[in-house]
């Protein structure tokens, strides 16, 4: 018995795929020679899972940052196994709105909040944003863990 090796060009449609967080992407497997398909690492990721439905795998991120996704397609008798890697990079999602109402406050002797709305997407990471005597006070708002400003930053 011999093999015949078919000349396979790649197993994926993309090496390299770029998600956005809160959104969802698509690889495609183009070709898997009659072999058994497996993927790795085991979903979920540190940063996406995946599912697959016949040849589409959909990434959903989880958190920013880049990993390896690898597809193998297992010999079969008349071909060698094929592994193809594309890297998954989610990208933040520039949705955070800072609300820009601050409050102006006479001193009651109460607690007042500076700040009435943090905004979208965002929170208080630093300062004073509650008081309770007279004086100014400032605090820093800051996107939340994978979300940027809607200018990208």
């Amino acid at each position: 018995m011999f093999k015949i090796e078919f000349p396979i060009s790649t197993i994926l449609d993309k090496s390299s795929l770029t998600v956005q967080y809160g959104s969802t992407g698509t690889l495609n497997i183009t070709s898997n020679h009659g072999g058994t398909i497996s993927i790795s690492p085991a979903s979920p990721t540190s940063y996406y899972k995946y599912s697959r439905s016949g040849t589409a795998i959909t990434i959903t991120p989880t958190a920013v940052g880049s990993q390896k996704l690898t597809v193998t397609c297992a010999a079969t008798t008349s071909n060698n196994a094929k592994s193809a890697e594309c890297t998954i990079t989610i990208t933040p999602n520039p949705s955070a709105v800072p609300h820009t109402s601050i409050v102006s406050a006479q001193y009651t002797g109460s607690t007042i909040t500076g700040y009435s709305k943090v905004g979208t997407n965002c929170s208080i990471t630093g300062g004073t944003y509650q008081a309770s005597a007279v004086g100014s006070y400032s605090f820093t708002v800051k996107p939340n863990a994978n979300y940027a400003w809607t200018d990208g930053t």
